[in-house]
């Protein structure tokens, strides 16, 4: 239910929870403040009706208490005072419907009374008086009618369960609900029964099985006819197998994606998180990272949505990450421009060498290159690289006289790992080599 005011507005949930917004200088919103709202405020549970005045509020519970706040100078919170509240009070009970005007509020209650409360100077009340009352009196009495039938029984089948909405008639205070396996409601079972609101869900049901089903309103007065009937066959179950998706390394190969339903019908994949996108069952990567992707049936006349599986993995970086994150479409398309072994820039470095030491494609490089140095006793052979890059293998090779080359016979030992940068040297004695040259080497 909704209702709007003088610039605020109230509403239900189907759970019965209050919601409010908008204009509070009186405290009409019942939020316990003057605050104006820009977004729903929950201001009480298990209601049932609302109506709003232009600067006060009421509304009904499910146990039919009326409750009030807001502006009050006209009594028209019934408090007995003309007291503003700015959190809701009540001021009667057994309540079935409610109005609310500009200053004013009318109420019915279940023994077909009728009740007011508020500004009656130009006889808003109707019974004959010009009186304005802070407290409710009654307006005219009234005799508890049986609540009519229902209309409009519908049915939906939701995976495991059936979904029942009505429209009520007249001064219901509650519903049955009533189900059978053949249409006779004489020998039906009541499933439901207080069911405060024109909403039920059916939870006991047989997959394949037909139901039938009927609705009943209740007040103190009594209980209606049933309704029309509606029938449904509630859906079978299915199930989906998803095949496990496991770690891989960036690539631009598309991935196939294979799952089933038990119901044989076909399966839908979508990307829940992470760098990638799907077209049918083809996972296409856009970059490192968690990928997360559910598959789902959503079901059709004869079988409910199956839960969705979900499957995550990683994308670990590598060279070809790399390149997408550095290089156009157009440039990725030439291996002259973004291959491992071309050179983008005048520094003589390969895209390789630069992924392996962390250097931008693009700038020819200054800083973050191999450097040597002698102490008193070594030859000191120093390069960084990023702790994340593992597709590649790094081999520090010395030499004498720039033409015959040996892998250095010491391996590179890790000295330093400082924001994800790795510092790797190679130390060979002086003894015997008053020059010496040494050259990175970077394999693929």
């Amino acid at each position: 239910t909704v209702d709007g005011g003088g610039s605020f507005t109230l509403a239900t949930r189907t759970d019965g929870t209050l919601w409010a917004w908008g204009y509070n200088y009186s405290g009409q919103l019942g939020d316990g403040t003057t605050t104006d709202r820009t977004t729903p405020v929950q201001v009480a549970t298990g209601v049932k009706a609302v109506a709003a005045g232009y600067f006060h509020s009421v509304f009904i519970k499910e146990n039919n208490d009326l409750m009030a706040m807001g502006y009050n100078s006209g009594g028209q919170l019934g408090s007995g005072t003309t007291s503003n509240y700015s959190t809701p009070i009540k001021t009667a009970g057994n309540a079935t419907m409610v109005a609310a005007g500009e200053s004013y509020t009318l109420f019915g209650q279940q023994d077909g009374s009728l009740s007011g409360t508020g500004y009656n100077a130009y006889g808003q009340f109707g019974n004959g008086s010009t009186t304005v009352t802070v407290v409710t009196v009654q307006i005219t009495a009234g005799v508890a009618m049986v609540p009519a039938v229902p209309t409009g029984l519908a049915l939906r089948q939701v995976a495991d369960r059936v979904q029942l909405t009505w429209q009520p008639q007249g001064s219901a205070a509650a519903f049955e609900v009533w189900r059978h396996t053949t249409n006779n409601h004489d020998s039906a079972t009541r499933v439901a029964s207080s069911q405060r609101w024109a909403i039920y869900e059916d939870l006991a049901v047989a997959p394949g099985q037909e139901y039938y089903y009927w609705v009943k309103a209740v007040n103190s007065a009594g209980t209606s006819d049933f309704s029309t009937v509606a029938t449904t066959t509630s859906a079978e179950s299915q199930t989906i197998t998803f095949n496990a998706l496991s770690d891989v390394a960036y690539t631009t190969a598309p991935i196939t994606l294979s799952a089933t339903a038990s119901s044989g019908l076909s399966v839908a994949f979508v990307v829940a998180a992470g760098p990638a996108s799907v077209t049918g069952n083809s996972l296409t990567l856009t970059g490192p990272g968690l990928v997360t992707v559910r598959a789902s049936q959503a079901g059709d006349a004869n079988y409910g949505a199956a839960v969705p599986v979900e499957w995550s993995f990683t994308v670990t970086a590598n060279f070809d990450s790399w390149v997408l994150a550095n290089f156009t479409a157009p440039e990725r398309a030439d291996v002259d421009v973004s291959g491992p072994n071309a050179i983008y820039g005048q520094d003589g470095l390969p895209n390789l060498v630069k992924y392996a030491l962390g250097l931008d494609p693009k700038v020819n490089a200054t800083s973050g290159l191999p450097v040597v140095a002698a102490t008193a006793t070594d030859w000191v052979y120093t390069y960084a690289k990023p702790a994340g890059v593992t597709d590649v293998s790094y081999a520090v090779d010395v030499s004498t006289n720039l033409t015959t080359w040996a892998t250095s016979s010491v391996a590179a030992v890790m000295v330093g790992n400082s924001s994800g940068i790795e510092t790797w040297q190679v130390t060979l004695p002086l003894t015997g080599t008053a020059t010496i040259y040494f050259r990175l080497r970077i394999t693929q």
